[in-house]
């Protein structure tokens, strides 16, 4: 059986490594990738999918009209008005274009549409009703974010669009319960095709013996405390607000943040980060998995939004144990003091405690990630979310 994966992706990210993973691991059958070239993570998927193949679309898009929103007050009703002027275009045109496309590639037996979240890519959502003119057939619908509530002004006609992608969708497929769930705010979706399977990854490459991986946490940061590390966007919802308010409370270790963002959140950061001698901007790295493996403990501590949480998985297969939040997936991801510890966002007393505790209280630490690795290896690795993907497209299931 042949497998299409269609996304609509713009921003190199954790989407990128769910893809890789998913083609490089998927059993059996022959999957393929069509993606748009304005996608910045482009190079990385060439560089990484060596089981598939990349088909690189050139769709007609609204997002390079609208990249900066920072609209003069009185210029935003006319932005306003041109943006529902594209969107009443955007849609017949991108129809129009992947009934084409979908006609030359007519050979794949299934359509599975991977988006960052919903109704997140426009051409996402087109994909799935141009699949059906063209084939005849239902497609599957994978999202990775929480749904979006409906804009009150565009509200009918995404109502609309929604009706349409759920009737031509075979199931909705997110990476967690409580992602899924996120979908009851669109009330042109079918609550009965809303299902999930958790992300997985591939062991992470981190084959140095421990003298080397000291060598590497000197080279990261040369200091002899003990560390804690942060890493993703800069944006509010990852809680570094939180972070910070009990890092600098806790001088004895070092707190290492790396991350990027816009200009705007770049300075905020900064300026948190400001007088605190024990915090460590590090910016955007590509070395995460060494970030990782070096630390003595991993915190994520977002504030909503959080679907998932692929850091953690990659702090469980790297024997580095993990405090998150109580939002999201995160609370389906970690069993609560078994392989990792969960803690209410804003309570910085328990924070605190947390994190004292995990990197002072041997034993325990050790209990922590020797079940943190076996939750990896039995839940949350590659060929088990990529078998289970293949399982779900099997049955061929038409609602």
């Amino acid at each position: 059986m042949k497998i299409l994966l269609f996304c609509e992706n713009y921003r190199k990210g954790g989407l990128d490594t769910f893809l890789v993973n998913l083609i490089n691991h998927w059993p059996d059958n022959e999957v393929s990738l069509m993606i748009n070239s304005s996608h910045e993570g482009l190079g990385y998927l060439r560089s990484k999918v060596v089981s598939g193949s990349l088909i690189v679309t050139n769709l007609f898009s609204r997002h390079s009209f609208f990249k900066n929103t920072n609209v003069p007050p009185l210029k935003k009703i006319f932005v306003l008005i041109w943006k529902l002027f594209f969107l009443l275009i955007s849609y017949p045109i991108q129809l129009f274009q992947l009934i084409r496309l979908f006609s030359k590639y007519k050979n794949f037996d299934e359509l599975m549409i991977v988006n960052g979240g919903y109704p997140g890519g426009q051409s996402c959502n087109v994909a799935s009703i141009a699949w059906f003119l063209v084939n005849g057939k239902k497609s599957w619908y994978n999202f990775h974010n929480n749904a979006q509530k409906y804009r009150r002004l565009f509200k009918p006609f995404q109502f609309i669009s929604d009706v349409l992608v759920s009737w031509t969708t075979i199931e909705f497929i997110s990476v967690s319960n409580d992602c899924a769930n996120s979908m009851h705010c669109r009330t042109g979706i079918n609550d009965r095709k809303l299902g999930f399977i958790y992300n997985g990854i591939s062991e992470p490459s981190i084959t140095v013996g421990a003298a080397s991986l000291n060598m590497i946490r000197t080279q990261i940061l040369n200091s002899p405390k003990k560390r804690v590390v942060m890493l993703g966007t800069y944006e509010e919802r990852k809680g570094h607000e939180f972070a910070f308010a009990v890092m600098k409370q806790l001088p004895q270790y070092d707190f290492l943040v790396c991350g990027k963002g816009s200009e705007a959140e770049i300075q905020r950061i900064n300026r948190m980060a400001c007088g605190c001698d024990n915090v460590f901007l590090l910016g955007h790295r590509t070395d995460n998995h060494h970030i990782i493996a070096t630390a003595d403990l991993l915190l994520v501590p977002s504030m909503y939004n959080e679907s998932f949480g692929l850091t953690i998985i990659e702090a469980m297969a790297l024997n580095v144990p993990v405090i998150a939040t109580r939002i999201g997936g995160m609370q389906e991801v970690i069993t609560e003091r078994w392989d990792g510890l969960l803690v209410d966002y804003g309570d910085i007393s328990q924070l605190k405690a947390s994190v004292i505790e995990l990197i002072e209280n041997v034993e325990f630490r050790r209990e922590i990630t020797s079940n943190a690795i076996n939750s990896f290896k039995t839940k949350y690795s590659a060929d088990k979310m990529a078998l289970a993907y293949k399982n779900k497209l099997d049955t061929k299931r038409v609602r």
